[in-house]
């Protein structure tokens, strides 16, 4: 049976592709207040969008930005992308619970980077009308990636998530991982970063269907961003259509920004692009 998959890569901007067994396309797009980044699929041409989003964790610093205001255009905007797949990076539990609520017919895997429910998570949620839950595991950035700890010089516990989703019309898989590299810590980003491509290839078959996401807190040029893409293909870099224009992710609540930092990427493997 053909399955179509479209990557709507969403920054600051917009970029998609679409896929199918042998026909992919990605694309990437616009994003809003924080740190957003999607992508989106195309299962028997049906859109199935992926969205890799750093919400920011709810900060009693953030003033008129504060979740508490945010938080249902956020969930809003979410909704009118209409998703299947969403990668979050800083959510706090309280905000994944409210996210799940407001999203309707979607499960949600992942533990916080503290492993005691209070930390950071960087969740998964997938429409659980369109896919089965396979399996999932959140491994640690570091020396000890199956215990809760802090690697290399990182400032903070790094993760990374990943689950083993299956079409339930098609019955294909795919395999999605989602992060948030340290933002002060070079080395714990270059280290965590091999440490993920090592563990997609331990973890994926050679020809399934891949799709790393998250918020890298680096920049194109960066060791950690050239080593990912010596694996995986930049969504971004790859579209055929021209948004060079659009160079960032990161606009720091302002709606003004001229994004000059792109942070978030997707990356994906065995999707061939067709527009």
């Amino acid at each position: 049976m053909k399955n179509k998959f479209i990557l709507i890569f969403l920054t600051i901007s917009i970029l998609s592709f679409e896929a199918s067994l042998g026909k992919e396309i990605l694309q990437t797009g616009s994003k809003s207040n924080f740190k957003n980044t999607a992508n989106s699929f195309l299962v028997n041409h049906d859109s199935i969008t992926v969205i890799s989003y750093n919400i920011r964790y709810d900060s009693p610093n953030d003033g008129k930005n504060k979740w508490e205001f945010r938080k249902n255009g956020l969930a809003k905007m979410l909704k009118n992308l209409n998703p299947e797949i969403i990668g979050i990076q800083e959510g706090l539990k309280h905000q994944i619970d409210f996210l799940q609520k407001k999203l309707q017919n979607f499960d949600v895997v992942g533990i916080d980077r503290d492993n005691n429910f209070k930390g950071e998570y960087s969740s998964i949620f997938f429409n659980k009308l369109t896919f089965k839950l396979i399996s999932t595991e959140t491994f640690w950035l570091s020396q000890s990636p199956k215990t809760t700890s802090k690697g290399w010089d990182a400032s903070y516990p790094r993760i990374c998530t990943y689950v083993i989703l299956e079409h339930k019309i098609s019955q294909e898989k795919i395999y999605v991982f989602n992060t948030h590299l340290d933002h002060i810590g070079a080395t714990s980003r270059i280290e965590g970063s091999k440490l993920i491509i090592q563990k997609i290839k331990e973890i994926t078959p050679k020809n399934a269907k891949t799709i790393l996401m998250g918020d890298f807190n680096d920049n194109e040029n960066s060791e950690t961003i050239s080593y990912i893409k010596s694996y995986l293909v930049d969504g971004k870099n790859k579209s055929l259509k021209n948004i060079n224009t659009q160079k960032g992710t990161y606009n720091g609540f302002n709606v003004n920004s001229d994004l000059k930092y792109r942070l978030d990427y997707i990356f994906s493997k065995n999707i061939r692009f067709k527009t």
